[in-house]
């Protein structure tokens, strides 16, 4: 199991965990003895202690969380009571023990609480004060306890757990055994160890209860182990910790039980996590592996969940939280102590599918799938030395079942495993139908099964099983119609029957087997459809004859048109500009619906020749490590695929892989005005609308995807809706801030895909309004409207008055014209009149 983890250093408040619950919004809520915490996959947001804020946490020691119908967390502390989160509000909301008061609560020490939605009532188990009954209506407790005089009273006052099994009969775990409630008559039916062990329990202190799918009750005891429920025989039966036996219960002190959603049990215990083999009824033991920070990360198992996303969540007693992906086991990761730390080159599958690995640093060997025992070839014919050299650098299990192995310097080796002989051919300079050299770099098998041998210095040879006679093709510098190199590090025949060549440092070569004629393909970097690259570590012709080569340098190549003439053949490329993860492709692998699977310096790569679509997965998805090697790959005749590395092997079924998993929503994170928290009047998960001020110059939104497979792979599309004309690609950012925005109506939009590439259909929308500015609202432009009416009157009026003055001066002396004798004094003064009047209305 590869675990990832997260700790105090990550922001948890403390890392004794106690519970981890995930809320409908998606939100993992993590219960510590010291605060309570809730993680979007990038951030703690913590809840303490707060002694003087009534809305807040009275005690941050929170032992169990479930939630109601409506989004409500329920809370078992302490020292606090019984806690409601309120999500509506985000506060908390107390239920304390009153001594005068019988109708609250018994004990304000609280282990468990159980949300009843069938009977809408919250059970909680007390340490000390027996199973109480909470109605949320009322807040009224209905207690029920233990009596040493009533024998169908509560077994005992300290419950640790409650459950409702698939009958909705409620059972509690007590420090007294087990009760089960019978609804009419209010009556419990007891589990307990007892004097002759009628009822199977060899504890009575039982620390947790669990239903599983098939409805069947588990219980984890403190010193007995872990029992099952027999509805046939009434009983329970025991799984312990044996010494002497391995396959045993890690530890009888259980604190956790989870069924995951592909139906394997979970047993969280003091020493360890156990996975456990209902067919055999055996355990499993995964713990903490000193000097490996994939192993878990602490024994003491304390709390388990599986979210959504399927990650497996295993909190600890003193070493925080680890996560785990099940579907990293798709990828069948095998190693041991002699493959560890040695670097895979070599594979091969024989009809047993066991597959034999070539390494440098560990002896050839088969490795068992069904038992992932390893067997190395000299253990298997009894003797040291079966190789001359044991250094395996190719590997081919021929159609009769013969391994042929290539060695670094001992030559070719023919091993008939059945008959358990060894035949060795070697270079004899004296020999031209000898090997032509001892260090051999790939092998592979004609349609006539003939046996093609890639050397390292002289080319390649075809051996000839009927007269044990090697045909040469060497290279020649100055003869074109020879190999370009004598380096052969990948051989391949096409759907014409030609051998494909490469090299390491000199391109790619046609070789036509009946005549000996060779065609070069040389890297040259000018030309865009040729080969990318002059060093090539594989080649693969898939089964629509598509030619595939994979390059030292230059990613992935492939043949455009095999039926093409020879002199006008064409190349395609696809490199990290493309989307591959690195330009190194050691193995090319197709899969039985066409994919190429690409090992690589940087993960392994699915491509879909079709689409163009690529997937790249890592270490984290279960792959033996992010580094692969030249020559470890392999495929078998069922289909499966095989790739080594540094660290072992990875054996699966690429048909078989569950690689799409449900999209995440994204929800909102953080909301800051001018790089500042926004006071809102409502929790950011409750948001439904935000209205900004005209002076609202900044805004930030921050968002995340509630995926937690590998958080930091989640990728984001936004569009602020009245501004942004499309989505915005934000990669793997989930930050995005705009400044200055005009008034008016707008629409936050998100879309969040996981770490898959798997995008959700359900976004994340918030309104916004941006109110104007008061000189820009409706009124204030009425104002100017008014205003401008005004100043457009009284411009009129002064204008009309001003002409007005000037027709009654021009009449007052035409009319003094007409009467031929001009009266000076009296036009004067009429003139003068006028003009008064004129500046009149002037002001």
């Amino acid at each position: 199991m590869v675990f990832s983890h997260l700790d105090v250093s990550d922001g948890l408040s403390q890392n004794s965990v106690l519970d981890v619950h995930q809320d409908r919004d998606g939100f993992i809520w993590v219960a510590t003895e010291s605060g309570l915490n809730r993680f979007n996959g990038y951030d703690f947001t913590q809840f303490n202690r707060d002694r003087g804020n009534d809305a807040a946490l009275y005690s941050g020691y929170v032992w169990d969380i479930d939630e109601d119908a409506d989004g409500d967390l329920w809370l078992a502390t302490k020292g606090g009571g019984l806690v409601r989160y309120i999500r509506s509000d985000a506060r908390f909301e107390s239920y304390r023990h009153d001594p005068g008061n019988p109708n609250s609560l018994a004990s304000d020490s609280l282990r468990s609480v159980l949300v009843d939605a069938a009977r809408n009532v919250v059970w909680v188990g007390t340490r000390g004060g027996g199973l109480d009954r909470l109605n949320p209506t009322t807040g009224e407790f209905t207690h029920f306890q233990h009596r040493a005089d009533d024998k169908s009273t509560l077994s005992g006052n300290v419950v640790n757990d409650i459950v409702l099994d698939s009958r909705e009969r409620l059972w509690v775990a007590t420090r007294s055994g087990i009760s089960v409630l019978d609804d009419e008559t209010g009556r419990f039916r007891h589990y307990q160890r007892g004097a002759v062990n009628s009822d199977g329990l060899t504890d009575d202190a039982i620390s947790d209860l669990f239903s599983d799918s098939a409805g069947v009750i588990w219980a984890g005891t403190f010193e007995g182990g872990l029992h099952r429920y027999d509805s046939v025989t009434d009983r329970f039966i025991h799984y312990g910790h044996n010494a002497d036996d391995s396959a045993s219960l890690s530890s009888n002190f259980v604190h956790s039980i989870l069924e995951d959603r592909q139906g394997r049990l979970w047993v969280g215990t003091q020493d360890g996590l156990n996975l456990f083999d209902r067919a055999n009824e055996t355990f499993t033991h995964y713990v903490k592996i000193k000097n490996d920070p994939r192993s878990l990360g602490g024994n003491d198992v304390s709390a388990l969940l599986q979210d959504r996303g399927g990650v497996l969540w295993v909190g600890t007693r003193g070493a925080g939280l680890s996560l785990w992906d099940p579907r990293s086991w798709q990828f069948g990761h095998y190693t041991n102590d002699q493959l560890a730390g040695a670097m895979t080159v070599a594979m091969a599958t024989d009809a047993e599918q066991s597959v034999w690995i070539g390494a440098l640093g560990a002896p050839l060997g088969r490795l068992d799938r069904k038992t992932g025992v390893f067997t190395t070839l000299d253990d298997l014919f009894g003797r040291e030395g079966v190789l001359e050299d044991p250094r395996a650098m190719a590997l081919h299990i021929d159609r009769r079942g013969i391994l042929w192995v290539g060695t670094m310097r001992g030559g070719l080796h023919r091993i008939d495993l059945s008959q358990k002989t060894v035949d060795v051919f070697q270079h004899d300079p004296d020999d031209p139908a000898s090997l032509s050299a001892n260090a051999i770099m790939s092998l592979t098998e004609d349609s006539r099964g003939q046996l093609w041998v890639g050397t390292f210095g002289a080319g390649v040879c075809r051996y000839d099983d009927k007269t044990r006679a090697f045909t040469r093709f060497a290279s020649e510098p100055n003869n074109p119609s020879t190999l370009s190199s004598p380096r052969a590090t990948a051989l391949a025949f096409d759907a014409r029957g030609r051998l494909w060549v490469g090299t390491d440092d000199a391109g790619l070569n046609v070789l036509n087997p009946a005549s000996g004629e060779v065609h070069r393909f040389e890297h040259d970097p000018k030309r865009f459809d040729g080969l990318s690259s002059a060093g090539v570590y594989d080649l693969n012709a898939d089964q629509d004859g598509v030619l595939w080569i994979g390059t030292t340098d230059g990613g992935l190549d492939w043949v455009k048109d095999a039926s093409a003439d020879i002199a006008d053949i064409q190349f395609g490329n696809i490199d990290q500009t493309d989307g591959l993860p690195d330009n190194t492709v050691y193995g090319v692998e197709v899969d039985r619906a066409g994919h190429l699977w690409l090992s690589s310096d940087n993960g392994l790569t699915r491509y879909s020749p079709k689409n163009g679509a690529l997937r790249t997965f890592h270490r984290r998805s279960g792959l033996q490590g992010e580094e692969f090697n030249f020559g470890a790959h392999h495929r078998d005749a069922y289909g499966w695929l095989y790739f080594g590395g540094a660290n072992g092997i990875n054996a699966f079924d690429p048909m078989s892989l569950e690689t799409v998993r449900p999209a995440p929503r994204a929800v909102l994170t953080s909301f800051e005005v001018l790089n500042e928290p926004a006071e809102l009047d409502r929790p950011l998960s409750q948001i439904e609308r935000i209205d900004l001020t005209y002076q609202d110059d900044v805004i930030t939104f921050e968002f995340a995807a509630l995926d937690f497979v590998d958080p930091s792979k989640n990728r984001y599309r936004y569009r602020l809706e009245g501004f942004d004309r499309d989505w915005v690609d934000n990669g793997h950012l989930r930050r995005v801030t705009y400044t200055n925005l005009e008034a008016g109506d707008y629409t936050f939009r998100v879309l969040a895909s996981n770490s898959d590439g798997t995008w959700s259909g359900e976004e994340l929308s918030i309104p916004i309004n941006v109110s104007p500015a008061p000189w820009q609202t409706p009124q204030a432009y009425a104002a100017y409207v008014f205003a401008a009416f005004l100043l457009i009157g009284g411009v009129f009026y002064w204008q009309t008055r001003r002409l007005k003055s000037a027709a009654q001066i021009r009449q007052l002396a035409y009319y003094d014209t007409l009467s031929g004798l001009p009266n000076v004094k009296l036009f004067r003064q009429r003139l003068a009149e006028a003009l008064i009047s004129a500046e009149a209305a002037d002001d």
